[in-house]
């Protein structure tokens, strides 16, 4: 059918400069061919582990760094621990704060205080002093 070219030839041949190559139509449908068998490339697909393990390791690291970014933004830096949890859906977080924290021991400090003067103290949240190191 087709002789098997270089593409250099057929755009000898016809012609087409970098300044008309918009006017395809008068282009052999061989240069056509040429580069839509480019654009089709089989690869054999093949599992890194070692890229998996980064990725999932990568989600764990970027939501660890939402929440803290969260705590770190607030006035003082400190959060009660029922607020943080209200906004669970907003950090993209699928478990409650308190799992979160039990996996993740290292980020926070929980301690009691007051959100007004004569309530009852409640947990706060604050990043840990190994975290600020």
């Amino acid at each position: 059918m087709f002789k098997t070219h270089h593409i250099s030839t057929y755009l000898r041949k016809s012609r087409v400069s970098a300044t008309n190559f918009n006017s395809i139509s008068h282009c052999p449908s061989q240069i056509l061919l040429q580069f839509s068998s480019i654009s089709s490339l089989k690869v054999i697909w093949r599992k890194d582990r070692r890229l998996d393990e980064a990725i999932e390791n990568d989600k764990v690291c970027n939501l660890c760094r939402r929440v803290v970014k969260e705590v770190l933004n607030e006035p003082g830096q400190v959060i009660p621990l029922r607020y943080l949890e209200k906004r669970k859906e907003r950090l993209r977080l699928s478990v409650h704060i308190k799992t979160f924290l039990n996996k993740n021991p290292g980020l926070f400090d929980i301690y009691l205080d007051r959100i007004k003067p004569k309530s009852q103290p409640v947990p706060f949240l604050r990043v840990s002093s190994r975290l600020r190191q």
